[in-house]
């Protein structure tokens, strides 16, 4: 009995695919909260430095909430490129290799892991083409 690899490979990718949708959603709920925060504070104008500040300039903020939101946000930025650049190059790898013919696979699987590359970019595209913060004024 043959044991098909692209199957067990097609389905890490999908859950790559879907870990990252969900880290990008997590993340920028985080910057969600700190816009929110800013605008409770009356300082609206300084969440640029918030969206601007990476790892270094953490450590200076003297705002505890600012840096655990900060922080938190840090870290599902950096999963969700791991995870899209992980599922990126499993797609490339697959496609790569059925088009030298090393890898024994149906004709349609390069298309099928493609057609994943594609959606993993428009998803990530989508998640910050969509992302928006609200101005609304509680009243």
């Amino acid at each position: 009995m043959m044991v098909n690899w692209w199957l067990p490979t097609l389905t890490v990718t999908l859950s790559l695919i879907v870990f990252s949708a969900l880290a990008n959603r997590r993340r920028y709920g985080y910057v969600r909260r700190a816009h929110r925060f800013y605008r409770e504070e009356g300082v609206e104008g300084a969440f640029l430095d918030y969206v601007l500040m990476e790892g270094a300039d953490l450590d200076a903020t003297t705002m505890g909430e600012v840096y655990t939101l900060k922080r938190r946000e840090l870290l599902w930025k950096k999963a969700s490129a791991a995870s899209y650049g992980v599922s990126s190059a499993i797609c490339a790898l697959v496609i790569l290799l059925s088009f030298y013919g090393v890898s024994g696979a149906p004709r349609w699987v390069p298309f099928l892991f493609l057609a994943l590359l594609m959606s993993s970019a428009y998803i990530t595209y989508r998640s910050w083409k969509y992302f928006k913060i609200t101005g609304r004024k509680s009243r």
